[in-house]
C-alpha cells in the first residue's frame, strides 16, 4: 500500500508539473506499474520513476489533438506549427509607432472576425485546444479569450518569451493566491469603473491622467496587481489562471457592489495572461479595452460579455 501511495504522489507531482491533472496522471501511473512488472525482484530508485513518468506525461500531452490558430497584428510571418485557421491583421497595425485600429475597426471589423472564426471551429472541429502563435497587442489576447471562454472548454496553450515551456490554460491554479486591490473613490455620478491591472509595474499615474483628461470620471479606480509586479510576477501557466479567476472574482465583487455594468480596463501585463483573463470576463456587461500609444492610451474594442 506504501508503494502505491508512493507511485501515485510522484505521478500527480509529474502531471502537475507539465499543467495536467488525472488524464495524464493516470497512463503515467499505468506505465509505471508496467515497469515495475517487468523488473520484478529489481529495485527502482525514485529519481528513475520520476523520469519514466515525466516522459510518459510528456508524451501524453504531444498526442492531444490541438487546433493551430495563427493570429497576425505586429507581424506578418510563419510559425513553428502550421496553422488550422489564421486571421491576419497586420494591415490594421503599426509596430514603429505602436499604432492600433480605431475602435470602429476593432469593433466593426476585426472582433466580428473572431466570431466568425469561432462558429467555423465549431462547424469543422471537435477539439478544444488550442495551440496559438503570433505577435499581438494586448486586446487581441484579451478579445480572443473572451471569444473563446473557460466556459466552453476551451484551453490555449501559448508560448511566453522568457519561459521555458507554454503558458496553458486548464494548468492547475496556484493556491493561495492573493491579489493587491487598491479602490479609490471617483464620480458620484460616476456609471462606470475604470479598472488598472498592473502586472509588469505600477501604472496607476498613467491611467488616472489619460481618465482624468477624458472628462469622463468613473464610479471609482479599481487597480489590481499579483502579489508582487515586474516581469517575473506571472511565474508560469498556474500563477496566470489564478490571477484571472481571482481578478474575475474581484471584479464581479465591485461591479455587484457599486450596481454597475460598465468597465474601462488598462492591462499591463504578458500576452499570454491577457488571453488567459478575457477567457475569464464572461458576464460581467460592457468592457471597454485601452492600448498605449505613446504618449498616452487609446480606446481598442469593446466587448459585450
Amino acid at each position: 500500500m506504501r508503494t502505491a501511495s508512493c507511485l501515485l504522489d510522484v505521478c500527480m507531482k509529474a502531471s502537475l508539473c507539465k499543467g495536467k491533472g488525472k488524464d495524464t496522471m493516470q497512463p503515467a501511473f499505468a506505465e509505471i506499474v508496467r515497469e515495475i512488472g517487468a523488473r520484478k525482484g529489481n529495485v527502482i530508485e525514485r529519481a528513475e520513476i520520476e523520469k519514466l513518468l515525466q516522459a510518459a506525461v510528456a508524451t501524453g500531452i504531444a498526442g492531444e489533438k490541438k487546433i493551430t490558430l495563427w493570429l497576425q497584428n505586429w507581424t506578418s510571418e510563419s510559425f513553428d506549427a502550421p496553422a488550422d485557421y489564421a486571421l491576419d491583421w497586420s494591415s490594421h497595425f503599426d509596430r514603429a509607432s505602436r499604432k492600433v485600429p480605431s475602435p470602429e475597426t476593432w469593433n466593426g471589423l476585426l472582433v466580428p472576425e473572431l466570431d466568425a472564426l469561432k462558429k467555423k471551429i465549431l462547424k469543422e472541429r471537435k477539439e478544444r485546444l488550442i495551440r496559438f502563435r503570433g505577435k499581438c497587442a494586448l486586446s487581441s489576447g484579451v478579445a480572443l479569450g473572451a471569444t473563446f471562454p473557460t466556459v466552453g472548454d476551451w484551453i490555449f496553450e501559448i508560448p511566453q518569451p522568457s519561459a521555458k515551456d507554454a503558458w496553458r490554460s486548464d494548468a492547475p491554479a496556484t493556491n493561495p493566491y492573493q491579489l493587491s486591490t487598491e479602490v479609490v473613490e471617483g464620480a458620484q455620478d460616476g456609471t462606470d469603473i475604470v479598472l488598472g491591472l498592473n502586472i509588469k509595474g505600477d501604472g496607476r499615474q498613467d491611467i488616472v491622467k489619460y481618465v482624468e483628461c477624458t472628462g469622463s470620471r468613473p464610479r471609482i479606480f479599481a487597480f489590481v496587481s499579483p502579489p508582487s509586479q515586474g516581469a517575473q510576477s506571472i511565474r508560469g501557466g498556474g500563477d496566470a489562471v489564478a490571477f484571472g479567476q481571482a481578478v474575475r472574482d474581484q471584479f464581479g465583487s465591485l461591479l455587484k457592489k457599486y450596481d454597475l455594468h460598465k468597465t474601462r480596463v488598462f492591462f499591463y501585463g504578458p500576452f499570454a495572461l491577457a488571453v488567459f483573463l478575457g477567457q475569464h470576463l464572461t458576464s460581467v456587461g460592457e468592457i471597454q479595452l485601452f492600448e498605449y500609444q505613446d504618449p498616452s492610451y487609446v480606446p481598442s474594442c469593446t466587448l459585450r460579455t
